[in-house]
């Protein structure tokens, strides 16, 4: 009873979850990342060869150690309202290898959709590559194609599967 009378609480009387900073240095990925970095730079630095990895390949690499560190650089915050005081950790901001980072890039993106593209009171449905039922998301090679005679049954045949035909045939 009491949990249903939170929930129609307005927004302001809930209270807010309580602040927990994320703990990178005990995840598996960190661990590896810190103790096998260097080994890992060295491997690719070839001079004689003249291989290497990209320059914002190693920098995203040494900033993902760094991320969510609160010795490489913080935030102080303080919240006039309930007068808590926070250390907030700087994060690397990466885009390809960061899960925290690009965690978040992720959702400000489907945030922005949500908020500013995508029209409201319209239903949306979810249609891409990753439908097996699409195929690779290629049309097909000609001789890939399948023709169907005009007089071939089409009631028990799936309409996606003869959209690529129909419209390479225009």
């Amino acid at each position: 009873m009491v949990e249903q009378a939170r929930a129609h609480d307005p927004p302001a009387a809930r209270a807010s979850p309580a602040y927990a900073p994320r703990q990178p240095q005990n995840t598996a990925l960190y661990k590896v990342m810190q103790a096998h970095l260097a080994t890992f730079l060295q491997t690719w630095q070839d001079d004689a060869d003249g291989r290497c990895l990209p320059r914002h390949v190693t920098a995203e690499l040494r900033e993902f150690i760094t991320c969510g560190i609160p010795q490489h650089g913080f935030a102080h915050l303080h919240c006039d309202s309930c007068q808590a005081r926070h250390v907030v950790p700087f994060s690397c901001k990466g885009r390809g290898f960061c899960p925290s980072c690009g965690g978040r890039r992720m959702n400000e993106g489907a945030a922005n959709l949500v908020d500013h593209v995508l029209p409201t009171g319209v239903a949306i449905r979810r249609c891409g590559r990753d439908d097996p039922s699409l195929g690779s998301g290629r049309p097909p090679h000609r001789s890939e194609r399948a023709e169907l005679p005009h007089s071939a049954p089409t009631s028990g045949l799936d309409v996606k599967a003869l959209r690529w035909p129909r419209m390479l045939n225009q």
